[in-house]
């Protein structure tokens, strides 16, 4: 399960995807590791809202697609949960593929903070407002980006661009995003913080609405 990388002379750098080894290889390695980490249970479950706390830690899937479309999976991998801050990654790729990297560069930075991931002090220090796309701060200002007239319709933007990550059309978890609606004051304060400093684009409070619907989308391990 190895990717090769190889870099020819004033060229850049080219991933060629591997094969997976044979079907029945992948499945005892699934089965494998989850038989090895399936009763781990250190760390705790998120308190950052309500609705993440009724979780089920026992919970435990594993997913594996290769490139040929063969998917192998062991345990809980049917399960859904909220993609959360996962969903931060694939909000930047969509926005820079709109907009182009160098915009969010310039925008929303890509430097490590060296701060929690929900830290002012992050959106203050050096040049004010730039973090990265993968901290709180970041990942809110990389949503206030994304094209289109109002919420409704920028979110319909990037629900669709996430859902074609997936593979198939994401549904919202109602309860999750009600409970973080109610819970969300230090992003609220954040996207304020970040549009004083002209990093926002538009409604801070819109910009939080749109980040926290993407977090509150369903998604299973496949």
């Amino acid at each position: 399960m190895k990717i090769a990388r190889s870099r020819a002379a004033n060229s850049p750098r080219t991933v060629q995807p591997s094969v997976l080894p044979a079907a029945d290889r992948v499945k005892a390695f699934l089965a494998q590791v989850h038989e090895e980490f399936a009763s781990v249970d250190d760390g705790a479950l998120s308190d950052v809202a309500p609705a993440l706390g009724l979780a089920d830690p026992a919970h435990f899937g594993l997913a594996v697609l290769g490139v040929n479309g063969a998917l192998h999976e062991h345990g809980d991998s049917r399960v859904p949960f909220t993609i959360q801050s996962v969903s931060k990654p694939f909000t930047f790729a969509l926005v820079a593929q709109e907009l182009g990297v160098e915009v969010l560069r310039e925008r929303v930075g890509v430097n490590a903070t060296g701060l929690p991931f929900n830290s002012a002090q992050a959106v203050e220090q050096g040049r004010p407002g730039p973090t990265n796309p993968l901290v709180n701060a970041g990942a809110i200002a990389t949503a206030s980006l994304a094209p289109g007239e109002g919420v409704e319709e920028r979110w319909r933007w990037l629900r669709n661009g996430l859902s074609r990550f997936a593979g198939r059309d994401l549904t919202l978890d109602a309860e999750t995003l009600r409970s973080e609606r109610t819970t969300n004051y230090r992003n609220r304060a954040l996207a304020n913080l970040m549009r004083s400093f002209g990093t926002v684009e538009g409604s801070p409070l819109d910009a939080v609405e749109i980040y926290t619907r993407a977090c509150a989308l369903e998604v299973n391990a496949v």
